[in-house]
């Protein structure tokens, strides 16, 4: 199957984003009608960039020496990454290069915040984030650096390898295992049990010549001796 022209290519991802598929379109009829069928199907097919990589792309179009910069400091961010996985590299050079790609990689991010904003597109920290992963990725990665150096990327892209993220980024802390949790709490201790004093019942057994008060305090006693209930000048319980 025949490529898209070279040219036709170029010319529609330097579009701006909202004219990519009425263009592409329309330059695949026209190559339709000339008889390029198959250079037509290509056109057709061509992908609309997402925002954050067509922001990308026109950053790396209409500010070419910050681009030029950004692809040397990749360079040689790559080469302190070889040498230092090689054991001959310093960690001095390695944060110097890291350095100078990150401030690379910010110059265009400024100028794809800015060619956003005049677009009216989308300038939340989301898609600037995506802009700025996929011009780190052109400048470190050699698989994305082809079509973001070309300023035709289609898609966001994320830098690959080892040190595809900041080489000197500090790990967040890692969070208490479940089983290290707060101990629980402890139950209160029990209130110690009061006693209650034993109250006699009135049909336990006393001396003989006792009163048992049966119905409490001021009732008459029973007397269970005959004698002593004689004695006491009262009629002694018994049947009568």
């Amino acid at each position: 199957m025949a490529a898209a022209p070279d040219d036709a290519v170029d010319r529609l991802y330097g579009l701006p984003r909202e004219e990519f598929v009425g263009e592409r379109d329309a330059l695949a009829k026209q190559l339709r009608a000339a008889g390029s069928r198959d250079e037509a199907a290509a056109v057709k097919a061509l992908p609309k960039p997402t925002v954050a990589a067509w922001a990308a792309n026109q950053a790396v179009r209409s500010q070419k020496r910050a681009a030029r910069e950004l692809w040397k400091a990749g360079d040689a961010l790559s080469a302190a990454q070889d040498a230092v996985l090689a054991g001959k590299g310093s960690g001095t050079k390695l944060r110097e290069a890291s350095e100078r790609e990150r401030a690379a990689v910010e110059t265009l991010v400024d100028a794809a915040r800015g060619l956003l904003g005049a677009s009216g597109g989308d300038l939340s920290e989301a898609t600037i984030e995506r802009v700025r992963e996929t011009l780190h990725a052109g400048a470190i990665d050699s698989d994305a650096r082809e079509e973001v150096a070309a300023g035709r990327a289609v898609r966001e892209r994320s830098p690959q390898g080892l040190f595809g993220a900041d080489p000197f980024a500090i790990p967040a802390p890692k969070r208490a295992a479940r089983s290290e949790a707060a101990p629980a709490k402890s139950e209160p201790k029990a209130k110690p049990e009061v006693s209650t004093p034993r109250v006699r019942s009135a049909s336990t057994s006393r001396p003989a010549g006792t009163a048992t008060n049966v119905e409490g305090r001021g009732s008459t006693p029973t007397w269970e001796d005959p004698q002593e209930a004689h004695r006491a000048g009262r009629q002694p319980v018994g049947p009568r």
